[in-house]
């Protein structure tokens, strides 16, 4: 059958099939002739190993070996890519907006953006007392978001600026925070003006600013500085800013004592209110802690010495603390006032005469004090 193929190729061709037809004769013959001299397998110890990628077949070369193989093109399949569909440049910016990227260090300020959404301040920073953390992604978010909202939601950036204050540990970043808190408390707590941190009592008959204060807690100095009365006096149907919020109406206030700035911070109801410069203990003897103050005193004596004694070096005041294991700490008054902003003494923590004296007017018993290295 191959022999009939090849000759009617032959007819067909002419000239060009009795070529095919000479090659095909010749291509038989070398076969037979490869079949008659391939050598016969023999076995046993004394036959020669053969290499497997070795040539055996006499009368071939590598080139007709090469030209003979068929190819694994004709035989095997192109994996089949899937190809999408070019998008154009719309299309593209359509999709970034639609998703925009967010990394760990931003979704902070975002998500304290969209509660912006809320309206009522009061509201609000309800929400923020339960979300907000104080790792340094938040702090920063607090401080950006802010700075930002100074001139359109005030309240809001006190308690965004408070929260990064209170937390932060980079001294210069306070140092600029505390002077906008000054600012803002001055315009919002030493004012006459509502926030959602205060209320408004009207004063009934019976009524005293010492008993205002045992009602809500707070120290009647306080009130009158915060209202601007330069007398105990006060009238039937007068209102009284007082600091505190209406679900509480009661004053909590805190006491943050920053060791490596020689700082003392006052907040209320979480808010920065006011900074002191003070003095600490020679030789890091300041221990570090969360303590309570337990006590009071005004013009106290010293070691036998009364008040007013140059060896009393007490001062005006005298706060005692207590706890974190230690006996004997407190923070009071001095009559060296070149010693504060020094570590100088035993290990109380001192202050100038009228600025413990605001203190103490301002802070009730059972505040928490916090000092930090």
């Amino acid at each position: 059958m191959r022999m009939l193929g090849v000759v009617l190729v032959a007819a067909i061709f002419g000239g060009g099939g009795l070529w095919v037809y000479k090659s095909y004769l010749s291509g038989t013959q070398e076969a037979q002739q490869q079949k008659v001299k391939a050598p016969k397998a023999v076995g046993g110890s004394d036959a020669e190993p053969v290499a497997e990628d070795e040539t055996t077949v006499s009368g071939q070369t590598p080139k007709q070996n090469t030209a003979e193989a068929k190819p694994a093109s004709e035989h095997t399949k192109e994996p089949q890519i899937a190809v999408m569909p070019p998008q154009n440049e719309k299309t593209q910016n359509e999709q970034a907006k639609s998703s925009p990227k967010q990394t760990p260090d931003s979704e902070p300020f975002e998500r304290l953006k969209d509660m912006l959404a809320e309206k009522d301040d009061a509201k609000l920073w309800k929400k923020l007392q339960g979300v907000l953390l104080e790792t340094p992604q938040w702090l920063d978010a607090c401080e950006r978001l802010g700075k930002e909202l100074l001139k359109r939601r005030r309240f809001i950036a006190w308690v965004l600026l408070s929260h990064a204050y209170r937390y932060l540990q980079d001294e210069k970043r306070r140092q600029a925070l505390r002077k906008t808190l000054t600012q803002i408390s001055g315009d919002l707590f030493y004012s006459f003006r509502p926030t959602p941190a205060s209320v408004y009592h009207n004063v009934m008959p019976g009524d005293t600013l010492s008993s205002i204060q045992n009602d809500y807690v707070v120290p009647y100095p306080l009130i009158m500085r915060i209202n601007g009365l330069t007398s105990t006096n006060i009238r039937i149907g007068q209102r009284l800013k007082i600091p505190v919020p209406p679900e509480s109406r009661r004053m909590n206030a805190f006491v943050q004592v920053d060791k490596s700035e020689h700082t003392l911070s006052v907040f209320v109801s979480g808010l920065f209110v006011k900074c002191f410069k003070v003095g600490l203990g020679a030789e890091d003897r300041t221990p570090k802690g969360v303590y309570t103050i337990t006590s009071k005193v005004a013009h106290p004596s010293w070691r036998g010495f009364p008040y007013g004694h140059p060896n009393n070096i007490i001062g005006d005041w005298w706060l005692g603390l207590s706890g974190g294991g230690v006996m004997g700490i407190g923070i009071h008054g001095t009559n060296d006032p070149e010693s504060v902003g020094k570590d100088v003494s035993k290990g109380c923590v001192r202050m100038l005469n009228k600025d413990v004296a605001e203190l103490a007017t301002t802070v009730p018993r059972g505040t928490k004090v916090e000092i930090r290295d």
